[in-house]
């Protein structure tokens, strides 16, 4: 494995893209949208610190390498694109299931190889995947308490995610994988005497924040992001 996968929180955090191409455009979408604060400098003059990772997209090769070198100075994750000699990061094609997010390289070798890859595994991973992943995020502190023993607990997760529920989600069921899930989840708090999770029983079938997820109201089509 010559490059170690990792996942970045970049809430709040500034991010550097540098270069007036398409590429440069998509980058600093992609940034924003994992909450960075993007600073889109169409060319590098300077190196200022303050960042927490640099992407260069200029398109121009001389210009990349003057960049990079300016960047160097700062010690701080550099990705080039199409220029893996120059970088120390790998930006990686994308499979977004939010929460669920799943990353593929091939260490800048063939990018169009990653894409590839990426276009597969997200028909083979539908957004439902996503919302089953965010609704056991929201119900892991009840769960917790009513199985806190590690082994029960493991195994309880185990065994919805890979029934019923799970396949469900798969399939691209979203609302019926969701609602099943919440079911088993209060049938082991009731029997634990914990109580069970506030709301309705059909949750809210798309991105759902904590708070949507306690206060959806059944029948509704709104999609809540």
């Amino acid at each position: 494995m010559r490059y170690f996968p990792v996942f970045l929180d970049l809430q709040g955090r500034r991010c550097l893209v540098v270069g007036d191409t398409a590429e440069a455009r998509h980058k600093a979408e992609v940034l924003r949208g994992a909450g960075a604060t993007v600073d889109h400098l169409a060319a590098l003059k300077s190196a200022e610190p303050g960042y927490t990772l640099a992407v260069v997209a200029t398109g121009d090769e001389r210009t990349d390498i003057d960049a990079a070198r300016l960047l160097a100075s700062l010690r701080i994750p550099l990705n080039v694109v199409d220029r893996p000699a120059l970088c120390s990061f790998i930006w990686p094609a994308i499979v977004d299931r939010d929460p669920v997010t799943i990353a593929i390289s091939t260490a800048g070798t063939s990018p169009t190889l990653a894409i590839l890859l990426r276009r597969r595994i997200e028909r083979l991973v539908p957004a439902a995947v996503g919302e089953l992943a965010a609704l056991a995020g929201w119900l892991r502190a009840r769960v917790h308490a009513a199985l806190p023993e590690p082994t029960s607990r493991r195994a309880f997760w185990r065994r919805v995610l890979e029934g019923p529920a799970g396949k469900l989600a798969f399939d691209g069921q979203t609302r019926p994988a969701l609602a099943l899930l919440r079911q088993q989840a209060d049938e082991v708090m009731r029997t634990r005497q914990v109580e069970p999770s506030p709301g309705p029983a059909v949750p809210v079938p798309l991105r759902a924040s904590a708070s949507a997820l306690a206060h959806y109201v059944p029948g509704s089509d709104a999609t809540v992001r």
